[in-house]
C-alpha cells in the first residue's frame, strides 16, 4: 500500500508540474493562433486590395488572376460572352478595413450570401471544391459606407448632383448597404474571389418589412407597374438558347408617365426585399425597365430627386396569389 500510496503522489506531483506546463503552452498556443489568424487576414485583404486596384484601373487582367474560376460574377469571362465592363472609372479605396468572419466556412455559408444561390445552381460546389478551405471575410460598415461611390466603379461614383454621370443620372440617390461578405477559396496555391455578397436578412415573412403604400392615383409619375412581365425568352416559347439562368427570374415592369404631373430631374424605382433597382435622369418620362422582384412577396418604391432633395412618391406591394393582404398583388 505504501508503495502504491508514494506511487500516487508523485504520479500527482508530476501531473501538477504537467498542467503548469500545459497552461504555459496553452498561452503560447493562444498567440500562435492569434498571429495565425492575422497572417490570413492580411493575405486576405491583400488579395481584396488587389480587386479593388484592378477595378478601379479597369484592368480586366487582373481582376480575372484574383479570381475563381468558379466566379459566375467575374466581369472577365462576361466579358468574353459580349458583356461590356462598365468599371475603371472610380479612384482606388483606401485600404480594405474588416474581419475574418471564418476560416473554416461551408458551401452553405456561401449559398446563403444573396442571390449566391440563383448564380452557382447550376454547379455543384460541395463537388466542384472538393473540400478546400473557405474563407469568409466582412466589411467594416464605416469603411464600407466610406468607400461605397469609389466601390461603385460605374461611372456615376461620387456624382455631385447636377453633374451628369454619362448614365443620364445626375443625381445620387441615397441608399442602404447591406453588409457585405467575400467567400475566398484557394486554388493555384493562392487564395482567390470565389463569391461576394451581402448577408441576406430577408426575413421569413417579407411582409414585416413591408410600409404603407403609397399610390400615384394621378400616375404622375408612375403609369403602370405590371407584377406579371414576361420578358422574351422566359416562357421557353423561344429557341432553346434563351434557356439561361434569368429564365427563373421574377420581373415587373415599371412604366413612368408620358404626360408628368410632376418635375423631377431623376427617378428611382427599388424593390426593397429583392434589392434591384432602375434609374433615369430627366428624361425619364416615358420611360421603362424591368426590375427583379422576391418570389415571396416584395414592394417597390419610387422615389424622384428635385434639387436635390428625394421624395417618395410611389410604394406598391407584391404577394404571391392567394396571399393577398389587401394590397396590390395582382397590380
Amino acid at each position: 500500500m505504501a508503495g502504491c500510496l508514494d506511487g500516487q503522489e508523485s504520479s500527482e506531483d508530476e501531473n501538477g508540474a504537467d498542467d503548469d506546463d500545459t497552461d504555459n503552452g496553452d498561452d503560447t498556443s493562444g498567440e500562435g493562433d492569434d498571429s495565425q489568424q492575422e497572417e490570413l487576414e492580411d493575405e486576405l485583404f491583400a488579395v481584396l486590395d488587389t480587386y479593388f486596384e484592378a477595378s478601379a484601373e479597369g484592368d480586366l487582367e487582373a481582376i480575372d488572376d484574383v479570381m475563381h474560376s468558379l466566379n459566375p460574377l467575374n466581369p472577365a469571362q462576361w466579358e468574353e460572352e459580349d458583356w461590356e465592363y462598365q468599371g475603371g472609372d472610380g479612384e482606388v479605396p483606401s485600404p480594405f478595413e474588416g474581419e475574418l468572419v471564418t476560416a473554416d466556412g461551408t458551401v452553405d455559408d456561401v449559398l446563403e450570401l444573396e442571390d449566391a444561390a440563383f448564380w452557382f445552381q447550376e454547379s455543384d460546389l460541395e463537388t466542384e471544391l472538393n473540400g478546400e478551405d473557405i474563407a469568409l471575410v466582412r466589411a467594416d460598415e464605416e469603411w464600407l459606407d466610406a468607400e461605397a461611390e469609389t466601390l461603385d466603379g460605374d461611372g456615376g461614383a461620387g456624382a455631385e448632383d447636377g453633374e451628369d454621370t454619362g448614365a443620364g443620372v445626375s443625381h445620387t440617390f441615397e441608399e442602404e448597404l447591406g453588409t457585405v461578405v467575400w467567400a475566398l477559396v484557394p486554388e493555384g496555391d493562392e487564395w482567390r474571389i470565389l463569391y461576394m455578397g451581402a448577408e441576406d436578412d430577408t426575413p421569413e415573412d417579407p411582409t414585416e418589412l413591408f410600409e404603407e403604400e403609397i399610390i400615384d392615383d394621378e400616375q404622375d409619375v408612375i403609369a403602370e407597374i405590371d407584377w406579371e412581365y414576361e420578358q422574351e425568352g422566359q416562357t421557353g416559347a423561344t429557341d432553346e438558347d434563351q434557356d439561361d439562368l434569368f429564365a427563373d427570374v421574377e420581373l415587373a415592369r415599371v412604366v413612368f408617365t408620358d404626360e408628368p404631373g410632376l418635375e423631377a430631374d431623376a427617378v428611382r424605382a427599388d424593390s426593397t426585399i429583392e434589392g434591384s433597382h432602375i434609374e433615369f435622369g430627366d428624361t425619364w418620362s416615358g420611360a421603362w425597365a424591368t426590375i427583379g422582384y422576391h418570389p415571396d412577396g416584395d414592394q417597390i418604391v419610387v422615389r424622384i430627386a428635385q434639387d436635390g432633395e428625394e421624395t417618395v412618391v410611389h410604394r406598391e406591394h407584391y404577394l404571391p396569389e392567394g396571399d393577398d393582404e389587401g394590397g396590390s398583388a395582382d397590380s
